[in-house]
């Protein structure tokens, strides 16, 4: 699978040439018109004075005026739908990315200042466009077009005036260094908020049965209120320019009504020219705010788009399948017809512990029937199936699935091989009919949906929702526990595949809906292999084959009843679960 392709401003902008060539044809309309209202008020000046009529020069200005406002709506409508455009690109690619990553790095990075990059992120980047690269060139010929008039009216006045803005875009250059290191803490700090308060709401319930609402408050403001202090110095930073320009402009006003004014004392300066003079001045300011704005965003831009990249360029989960490497056609192929998983000598060390997860474990499931994997808490079970699954990777030994290394299958047929169901029974936020077809790449016919609902107990509770197979659950409508876990287990039941994979997966399950589990599980063990992470004794008693692990090791195999009489650690087990 190939990374994600670095994300570049210029490229991002020239996607829609068409666009991007009108937007600045009709910019360039408002820029004309903006430089001839001055020149056609100087000629209203003058004509007054002398006694012409000046009617439809007054008219002429009229029309400039719409005109070039006109254009300027139409090139921000145009810059709009290319921002759009870039954020849809953008915030897709990301989404691709994320869900590739290996999920101890999304773990690590967490949820929260993960959702962030396609939020806050792609709006701060969309900005680059619409004060950015696009306006930037219209407003940079628009000065100087506008300083080259007043140069061409008065070059000393002209001289004064940039002198005066020199001194001005000095200050502003130093402010946005410490615009750009704030924009960068402050996305990190959203980030945070965001992810500490999505784990909040999804231990909600925890926090409303313990009544720590208060607590967790409290633990929330401090984190909003450090987000606030980083955000008011950013708003501070971006405030203070505009005051700063605004300044500038009117120390450069009284400076050039000061020249001016002993100019045409000595006749050296019209009255008319003087007046175009100061449109000119005045209406300076706006292009060369949107300027430094355009620069600013383009600092910021370049700090959010360093971070995408970032992000990008993190290393999504290994394909696998290296050059001459071939899942087996057959299992007489690969000489292992009997097994389903093999673990040889598989030791694991999660990043920042010390202890390792597991120690050179060794183990074998057969290809077909039905093998439970017990133990104690923390016995290493569910790093177990993160190998299997290779969500993560052995530090040494191998992992064999139906015959072949996992490392050695291509990523997309390892899991397509497998039906996974893990023990918080996850579902997705959508439809019925789309949670259980996810698997499946071709549409599942409706009769088969309900066969697998049937199977489960789940035919009346699903028809009593709204919309039957097409009520999308885990927002507004949503299911108890047990009918998750149901739900899961038709999603199972649906598959085709080699091996199934079951985390804790009667957790939740009454005596009826457990009998009809153990229905289901015999049925599939009959013709693949099934391999369960188990509490419950019932899953235990019809295993054809248990596996007991503690810390990290494996402390024996066999049939129930063998190991009850053989295996001093599982009985323990067993007669601490009997009396739970």
């Amino acid at each position: 699978m190939t990374q994600t392709t670095a994300i570049r401003l210029r490229r991002e902008i020239t996607r829609h040439p068409a666009a991007l060539t009108v937007s600045l044809l009709t910019g360039l309309l408002s820029t004309a018109g903006s430089l001839a209202v001055p020149l056609i008020t100087r000629q209203v000046i003058a004509d007054v004075s002398a006694g012409r009529s000046v009617n439809w020069l007054i008219v002429g200005a009229f029309v400039v005026a719409l005109a070039s406002s006109a254009a300027q709506g139409g090139s921000a409508y145009l810059l709009a739908r290319i921002g759009s455009h870039m954020v849809y690109r953008i915030r897709v690619a990301v989404m691709g990315h994320i869900l590739r990553l290996p999920v101890q790095h999304i773990r690590t990075e967490g949820a929260g200042a993960l959702t962030s990059r396609i939020t806050s992120d792609t709006l701060m980047l969309r900005q680059v466009i619409d004060v950015g690269l696009a306006q930037m060139p219209v407003s940079a010929l628009l000065v100087a077009a506008s300083v080259a008039a007043m140069a061409w009216l008065n070059w000393l006045l002209t001289l004064v005036s940039a002198g005066v803005f020199a001194a001005v875009g000095i200050a502003i250059a130093f402010m946005f260094k410490w615009i750009k290191a704030n924009a960068i803490e402050q996305q990190q700090a959203l980030g945070g908020i965001a992810g500490r308060f999505s784990s909040h709401l999804d231990a909600i319930t925890t926090i409303k049965a313990s009544g720590a609402e208060d607590t967790v408050e409290q633990d929330l403001s401090q984190e909003a209120d450090r987000v606030r202090r980083i955000g008011l110095t950013g708003d501070v930073l971006q405030a203070a320019m505009l005051p700063v320009l605004a300044g500038g402009q009117q120390v450069a006003l009284v400076a050039v009504i000061l020249v001016g004014s002993v100019q045409m004392s000595h006749g050296t300066l019209s009255v008319a020219s003087f007046s175009a003079f100061v449109l000119y001045l005045l209406q300076l300011a706006a292009p060369v705010m949107l300027l430094f704005t355009g620069f600013g965003r383009l600092r910021i831009g370049q700090a959010v788009k360093e971070r995408f990249n970032t992000l990008l360029a993190t290393p999504r989960e290994q394909d696998g399948g290296q050059p001459g490497a071939r899942r087996p056609e057959t299992p007489e192929a690969a000489g292992l017809d009997t097994t389903g998983i093999v673990f040889d000598k598989v030791s694991y060390t999660y990043p920042g512990t010390a202890q390792p997860a597991l120690s050179e474990l060794s183990f074998s499931v057969p290809r077909h029937g039905l093998t439970t994997l017990v133990g104690p808490s923390g016995a290493g079970k569910s790093t177990v199936l993160s190998l299997v699954e290779r969500f993560t990777s052995p530090d040494e030994g191998h992992v064999l699935v139906l015959g072949s290394d996992v490392d050695a299958w291509p990523l997309s047929e390892l899991r397509g091989s497998i039906t996974y169901v893990d023990q918080s029974f996850t579902l997705l936020q959508a439809s019925v009919r789309q949670n259980l077809s996810v698997q499946h790449k071709q549409a599942v016919p409706e009769g088969a949906l309900w066969e697998a609902l049937a199977s489960v107990g789940l035919t009346a509770a699903v028809k009593a929702l709204p919309d039957g197979l097409d009520t999308v659950i885990g927002a507004e409508t949503d299911l108890s526990g047990g009918q998750r876990q149901r739900l899961a287990l038709a999603r199972a039941l649906l598959s085709d595949t080699e091996l199934v994979v079951l985390d804790e997966p009667t957790s939740q399950l009454d005596g009826i809906n457990e009998d009809r589990f153990r229905t289901i599980i015999e049925e599939l063990s009959r013709t693949r292999a099934v391999f369960v992470v188990a509490h419950r004794l019932s899953t235990v008693r019809s295993a054809q084959h248990v596996i007991m692990l503690d810390g990290g090791g494996l402390v024996d195999e066999g049939p129930h009843d063998v190991l009850l009489k053989t295996c001093e650690p599982y009985r323990e087990l067993h007669t601490a679960q009997a009396l739970s």
